[in-house]
């Protein structure tokens, strides 16, 4: 007789996932409410009882695209911050050219009865 191959069962800490959850900003109602579920079955889930296979799959998946949504947001606000602070750059390394502080901008005078001023 062969013997059989040991397997490894993972057991997975599913309180764990739907914090993650609450901390991607989910409720328990909107994660019911997303796998179409009671909001008692995922309070269940903090206390430790385990979701059917399929419903523990939409979960993992549901976790997946709320981290890949925040990776999205970083990435577009990280964009934003950067392109504000290219163009506070922009606006202090004029200003130094004109010898006037960026905080407190001079408009200057400008149009024909004012060539001579400039």
């Amino acid at each position: 007789m062969k013997h059989l191959r040991r397997i490894q069962i993972v057991r997975r800490d599913w309180c764990a996932v739907v914090l993650e959850l609450h901390g991607l900003g989910m409720s328990d109602t909107s994660i019911a409410a997303a796998l179409h579920l009671r909001d008692s079955t995922v309070r269940n889930w903090k206390y430790g009882a385990e979701p059917v296979h399929s419903t523990g799959e939409a979960l993992l998946k549901l976790r997946e695209e709320c981290i890949a949504r925040a990776k999205e947001e970083v990435k577009l606000a990280r964009k934003a911050e950067r392109e504000r602070l290219r163009r506070s750059a922009g606006k202090q390394a004029a200003a130094a050219l004109r010898g006037v502080r960026a905080t407190n901008p001079v408009r200057l005078p400008v149009g024909r009865f004012f060539k001579d001023m400039a």
